[in-house]
């Protein structure tokens, strides 16, 4: 027979929040009708996150990885074929290997075609369907609709997860993140029923999350997490959970139920390196040392934090601050993260839920924190599309119960929660428009982030592919002011000098470029500039140095190159042109070709002794 509580007991009980919610959990379960309540509810949020993120049906590609995931990319223009399958199972382009990117960027392109439109509406589609699974799952779990719509509708409405949803090259990021959530479905079923068939779906879908994006390396752990809260399954660590029944099992099963998800995510890392040091993404590691990715590792973890509190002046690109991070940034992040830390540790018992949203948050964001350095950026917001849902939990839950041990009157926290939402929507709303295009990404960005090399750098490139060449150069100009890490801006700048007859500013910039070129286009696109630079300057001998490296690189790059140079050249004729096509047919062996080139050169110049020269040699060598 249960024991009678004193008056002190029940005034405690009712004092202290439920970590479920505020409505008693039946033993048959919920009603029907909350089931509807939380439905449409649910829908509500995903109605308006689409709502939000509709103008993308307006937008275009940008000039920031969508040409190398998609535009430019003829591997995925294929659609899905064998070969594209197989291009997509072992390519590790991009420093990245997630064959289910590639797979997902095909389908839509046998779909769609390059109709950016649907590409982008295909990204809003799967933030839409992992909105809606993270508001079902937590109320599955918990038994606490309302907090779990508003944490799906932070999820759906932050505006640092529009670069993730707006930009058609995270594809990676919305995709692995639904198989992600759909990871946790799986082990929910699985802990309730442990059977053979369950854990293979949870395998499989861990697989799938993978294949999409290496960054869910941490599911293992964040299941981990949910072990302890909300499934509260660890045997003396919490009172079992009565909102969605799960036997309790000891720690060391917890762990062992693991083994195999661990030794996956090890596998990731591991062809994760491994690709990217192919695709050479980590050169960047050497460029900063370790105290200062650790530096910038604290001061991003409290940044990230702060934008999710004010989620203004958001960029494409943040660069790394290196070694010009002040201290007292560093120790302010320092000390917040100590702070939260003891403080969330301490209040594990009486609210779980922030030790685990706060562990979330800095677990899930380990591979991408910069302690190993992949790129030259300092932080980015598509980072925190995952990790922030920890932070939406232990916050919703938190300041809910605290509504609750004070006795507030529900609707003034609803009424809060709108407000937020709404706000939030119209920010999420004002920077979708951001990305519309390639001038307008990077206008944005070079307004909220001044002395921004690559900003600068793809501004520069926004506007020659809006044929304001001349409105480019002091974009690159400044780039390069900046020291910046990308070729482009020195190969744009160095063959615009060339064309307008500044061949001695221009050699001494092709040849920084061809120095730190990153990829074999860059190299080519090098050695044809410096060809051209010295063509026009009448050094014969290392034009044709790099003439000869240009067709080693890319043959069919030089012919392509070729075929654009004859028809400027036929349309606007000159002996320097002509000069460049026959020295680039000549080392190419192709004589016939260079003697044509080299016969019209001199029908324009009779006295051009070069082009009569090389024609006595071809002649001489023709006998």
């Amino acid at each position: 027979m249960p024991e009678k509580k004193t008056a002190r007991q029940k005034k405690f009980a009712r004092s202290v929040p439920s970590t479920t919610d505020s409505r008693r959990v039946s033993a048959n379960g919920p009603k029907p009708t909350a089931y509807i309540r939380f439905a449409l509810l649910a829908l509500l949020v995903v109605v308006s996150t689409v709502v939000v993120y509709s103008p993308v049906r307006q937008h275009g590609f940008v000039n920031y990885d969508d040409d190398e995931y998609v535009v430019r990319n003829t591997h995925v223009h294929s659609g899905l074929t064998p070969d594209s399958l197989t291009w997509a199972l072992t390519s590790t382009a991009t420093g990245n290997w997630h064959p289910l990117t590639w797979m997902s960027h095909a389908l839509d392109c046998q779909l769609f075609g390059l109709d950016p439109s649907a590409h982008h509406l295909t990204n809003v589609v799967f933030h839409a369907l992992s909105t809606l699974l993270l508001a079902w799952i937590l109320n599955v779990v918990t038994g606490a609709p309302i907090r779990s719509v508003i944490v799906a509708g932070l999820f759906g409405l932050h505006p640092l997860n529009v670069e993730s949803v707006a930009w058609v090259a995270e594809r990676k990021n919305v995709l692995s993140t639904f198989f992600f959530l759909l990871a946790l479905v799986a082990y929910g079923r699985y802990v309730s029923k442990p059977r053979i068939a369950r854990y293979v779906g949870l395998v499989i879908t861990f697989l799938l999350a993978l294949a999409a994006k290496p960054m869910v390396v941490t599911l293992p752990f964040v299941l981990l997490l949910a072990d302890y809260w909300p499934l509260q399954r660890v045997q003396g660590w919490s009172d079992p959970n009565v909102a969605y029944r799960v036997p309790q099992v000891r720690l060391s099963q917890c762990l062992r139920e693991k083994i195999p998800l661990f030794l996956m995510s090890a596998a990731g890392s591991v062809v994760t390196m491994i690709a990217q040091r192919a695709g050479g993404a980590v050169k960047t590691l050497q460029a900063f040392s370790f105290l200062e990715r650790l530096s910038n590792a604290s001061h991003a973890y409290a940044t990230y934090l702060w934008k999710a509190v004010w989620p203004v002046k958001l960029a494409a690109f943040y660069p790394h601050p290196g070694h010009d991070l002040a201290a007292w940034p560093i120790g302010l992040s320092l000390l917040f993260l100590t702070i939260t830390s003891w403080t969330v540790w301490n209040a594990r018992k009486k609210a779980p839920y922030l030790i685990v949203g706060w562990l979330w948050f800095l677990g899930t964001m380990v591979p991408v924190i910069g302690i190993v350095q992949v790129g030259a950026q300092g932080m980015a917001d598509r980072y925190a599309y995952v990790p922030m849902i920890g932070i939406f939990v232990a916050v919703v839950w938190g300041l809910a119960d605290l509504c609750s041990h004070y006795r507030v009157n529900a609707r003034w926290p609803v009424a809060a929660a709108c407000a937020v939402l709404l706000s939030l929507g119209w920010l999420t709303w004002k920077q979708v428009a951001c990305w519309h295009d390639s001038y307008a990404l990077w206008s944005h960005a070079l307004a909220v982030t001044p002395d921004n090399p690559m900003s600068e750098s793809q501004m520069g490139l926004a506007l020659i592919a809006l044929n304001r060449e001349e409105d480019a150069m002091p974009y690159f100009q400044k780039a390069i002011a900046l020291g910046t890490h990308d070729p482009t801006s020195y190969l744009n700048l160095g063959s615009y000098l060339s064309e307008h007859g500044q061949q001695q500013d221009a050699i001494p910039i092709l040849e920084t470029a061809l120095a730190m070129h990153k990829d074999a286009e860059n190299a080519l696109l090098a050695n044809l500039n410096l060809g051209f630079a010295y063509t026009s300057t009448g050094d014969y001998e290392r034009a044709r140095r790099h003439y000869r490296a240009a067709w080693q690189l890319d043959p069919d790059g030089v012919e392509e190159t070729i075929r654009a140079l004859a028809q400027f050249a036929a349309a606007h004729p000159s002996t320097r042109d002509y000069m460049k096509l026959g020295l680039l047919w000549e080392e190419a062996e192709q004589n016939s070709q260079a003697t044509i080139a080299f016969e019209r050169a001199l029908q324009i110049d009779p006295g051009f002794a070069p082009a009569s020269t090389e024609l006595s040699v071809l002649k001489t060598a023709s006998h």
